[in-house]
């Protein structure tokens, strides 16, 4: 739990709540989750949940962190920085082996891994193009650093995570009838969608999504429709 940059543990019920970092921007379980991944001012860092030792991944003082993921056999964190003339994704190893975390590139909004770990699927937009919000599907090889292009959106698209399966990907898109992100309070209003990877087509599950995430067996979806003003939660069966 993340409370006011405070970084919180609790057992499953809420009970022993335990405080593990001050100042935290972001962090993650471990895939086994005995470990947790976190980010604050000093840099990006591994908490051990068995001992309580801690070590640090990478030096981040110059910038706020504002993702970190565990790559899917526990070897990697990735984290993005958010930096005053870019936003770039950084790859750690763990156990720390003592190289500097390599630099991926051009990063925006949400990392997720796919099950196998090959690929990094995000958020993007051509930056070479004229000014506007992102509007597709980006995956960088994690070995090789190659991107592709695998889906195209009519608006913003926002988040974006892999199936536990890797057969697909759910993200939020914005509504194209969202009158420039106008309504609701100024927030904008987002639909969930899956693509699916064996067709590259994307199907609209749901409107008026806030935040989502898989069930680890890819069957469910937990869903928070609403706003940063009011969110109610809902369940869908895949």
């Amino acid at each position: 739990i993340k409370e006011a940059e405070t970084l919180l543990l609790t057992d499953p019920d809420g009970a022993n709540r335990r405080k593990i970092a001050e100042n935290v921007s972001a962090a993650a379980f471990s895939p086994d989750a005995n470990l947790v991944a976190y980010a604050d001012k000093q840099g990006v860092h591994v908490l051990s949940l068995l001992d309580g030792q801690s070590v640090s991944l990478a030096e981040v003082a110059e910038a706020p962190v504002d993702s970190v993921e565990w790559s899917p056999d526990q070897k990697h964190v990735a984290f993005d920085v958010i930096g005053r003339k870019s936003w770039d994704l950084f790859l750690a190893s763990y156990p720390p082996a003592g190289d500097a975390p390599r630099n991926l590139g051009p990063w925006y909004e949400s990392i997720s891994f796919s099950p196998n770990g090959i690929f990094i699927v995000h958020p993007s937009f051509d930056p070479t193009g004229s000014p506007g919000p992102p509007d597709f599907l980006e995956t960088v090889n994690v070995e090789t650093g190659k991107r592709e292009t695998i889906y195209k959106g009519a608006t913003t698209i926002w988040v974006a995570k892999y199936a536990p399966d890797g057969s697909s990907i759910a993200f939020t898109m914005t509504d194209p009838n969202d009158n420039l992100s106008e309504n609701d309070s100024g927030g904008s209003v987002c639909d969930l969608w899956i693509l699916h990877l064996d067709s590259k087509k994307a199907e609209k599950i749901m409107p008026g999504v806030f935040d989502f995430d898989w069930s680890p067996d890819g069957r469910f979806l937990a869903i928070g429709t609403g706003t940063d003003v009011a969110i109610e939660a809902a369940d869908i069966t895949l």
